[in-house]
């Protein structure tokens, strides 16, 4: 279909996935998009990156349009000033359009603005998109968006961004303390683990997120006994 996808399934009683994720539901929210998102379902990573130029608007609604209700995935930086903007590396060499390179973090908003993102087949550019933008993009229409921050020193910013639109975001972190910070604030947690095959899953997390490899029937039913969802991503499934 031309577009990069991670899965999320639901069936029953069983897991749900993204890229191939999965998750279980377990838990009886308030009525919300993210309460009320159905499986099987798919996030398209980076706003969509294989016929655009990845996390930008061009991307979402490409994405959008040919997969309608599709889960919008990105990630979240900040710039010198504390500004959101929407990137998946640390710097820019990757993505831009001019050659340009440096940290993200060490970027004016100014520079921002007249950053353009390279096309992955040599088409047209598209401007860097900050994460007001998106917000506003997609604020009370439903659409759920799926967003790691990392940033962490631009937590408060962060969480004052995302709550106004917590019935449709979902974020996500690699590291408790952030995912701890995300509970507390009321938001929709997905707690990502690597390195290990029995997490300490944070209290109150939404999911817990794991490489396929690392489940066994054991760790699901542990997690999800706390009322997590299951996601997980990738890999065969291991024995009981």
């Amino acid at each position: 279909m031309g577009i990069t996808r991670r899965r999320l399934i639901l069936s029953g009683a069983g897991v749900a996935a993204i890229g191939a994720l999965t998750a279980l539901v377990v838990r009886d929210r308030t009525r919300t998009p993210v309460a009320e998102l159905e499986y099987p379902a798919a996030a398209v990573h980076r706003l969509g990156k294989v016929r655009t130029p990845e996390n930008t608007l061009a991307a979402a609604r490409t994405s959008l349009r040919e997969r309608p209700g599709v889960i919008l995935e990105c990630d979240v930086h900040a710039l010198s000033d504390g500004t959101l903007v929407v990137n998946h590396d640390e710097t820019i060499d990757r993505v831009a359009s001019n050659g340009e390179s440096g940290r993200v973090q060490d970027m004016t908003a100014d520079q921002w603005r007249a950053l353009r993102i390279e096309h992955p087949d040599g088409g047209a550019s598209e401007p860097a998109l900050f994460v007001d933008e998106l917000f506003a993009e997609y604020e009370e229409t439903g659409q759920i968006l799926l967003v790691e921050l990392k940033a962490p020193q631009a937590m408060e910013q962060f969480i004052d961004a995302v709550r106004p639109l917590r019935g449709q975001i979902i974020v996500q972190s690699f590291d408790d303390e952030v995912t701890r910070s995300f509970t507390r604030a009321g938001l929709s947690a997905l707690q990502l683990v690597s390195g290990t095959s029995h997490p300490d899953v944070v209290d109150g997390v939404y999911a817990v997120g794991m490489h396929l490899d690392r489940i066994s029937h054991e760790t699901a039913s542990r997690i999800t006994a706390t009322g997590a969802h299951l996601w997980t991503w990738g890999g065969r499934p291991r024995g009981p």
